[in-house]
């Protein structure tokens, strides 16, 4: 039996949905970095750290409340996987993991005899950054787990979602500076696939949302070495690493060595099984809308 094509049926589909939920968040976060915050809060704050940290929590405001408002009248449903009642939970524990994993990678780095601590700089310099990659978590969190995996899986289930998700995370650091092929992959493997299965696991986005903020804030702020080929320009511990490229992860930094992508994989094997023992996974259905099995 044909199943009859109606527009409200390609209006509602998830690969519908997925395009206009790509281009409206991306129009957002382009508006938002755009508005000149410096030239409205000068004349109130005056040159000061606080016109980032405003900035920093204005575009998270927006693209979140953005998310909210879109999904919640588009799908005609309410926004669990941002509900304010599961914040404080999973922001925490998210947070807690992301800097325990950055902590874990450069000890091994430490352990090795290839990280030094050559100045350790006031805790007031971790203020900007701190904002500042909330906005990041926010903000590549709802476009790649918020939208493409969870839509994604909504077609195709969790385990195809994960893989395309995943994929399409390390191909967008793939011109990053000091990028290869191989720090592509290992983004793909260790940050792509782990919080694609955070997500699944607790069917929330605080938790990758702040996993993913504090992976980024321990890893350059705090320990001082390069994120995704970036230097934060913000340091708690300034240092320097050295060693071969499979234990420090090159000019990529630390994401691309080889112990980040095992302690990684682990990880999310761990709550890949629990999320399955859970019934958290949607199997693959390409006849029918999937749900939760």
């Amino acid at each position: 039996m044909k199943t009859k094509i109606t527009w409200k049926g390609i209006l509602h589909a998830p690969f519908t949905r997925l395009i206009i939920g790509i281009i409206v968040i991306l129009t957002v976060m382009l508006l938002g970095t755009q508005i000149p915050m410096r030239k409205l809060l000068t004349p109130l704050v005056g040159d000061s750290p606080l016109i980032s940290i405003i900035a920093d929590l204005f575009i998270s405001c927006l693209l979140l409340l953005t998310y909210i408002l879109l999904f919640k009248y588009y799908e005609n449903r309410t926004i669990t996987e941002l509900s304010l009642k599961s914040f404080p939970r999973y922001a925490s524990l998210g947070f807690l993991v992301g800097f325990a994993i950055q902590a874990l990678v450069i000890a091994v780095i430490y352990l090795f005899g290839g990280y030094k601590i050559t100045e350790v700089n006031p805790i007031s310099v971790l203020a900007i950054p701190f904002f500042s990659n909330i906005t990041t978590g926010v903000w590549e969190e709802i476009l790649f787990r918020g939208l493409i995996f969870r839509l994604v899986e909504e077609k195709l289930g969790t385990v195809i979602s994960l893989l395309i998700s995943a994929l399409l995370f390390g191909f967008a650091h793939a011109w990053n500076p000091g990028a290869t092929v191989f720090s592509s992959v290992a983004i793909a493997l260790e940050a792509g696939i782990l919080l694609g299965v955070c997500y699944v696991l607790t069917r929330n986005l605080w938790f990758p949302i702040f996993l993913h903020m504090a992976w980024n804030f321990t890893q350059g702020p705090i320990f001082g070495a390069e994120v995704s080929g970036t230097d934060m320009g913000y340091h708690l511990f300034s240092s320097e690493i050295t060693g071969p490229e499979w234990l420090t992860g090159g000019a990529f930094g630390p994401e691309a060595a080889v112990h980040t992508i095992i302690i990684c994989l682990i990880l999310a094997g761990v709550m890949y099984y629990k999320a399955q023992k859970g019934n958290k996974l949607i199997p693959y259905n390409m006849s029918s809308n999937n749900t939760i099995s």
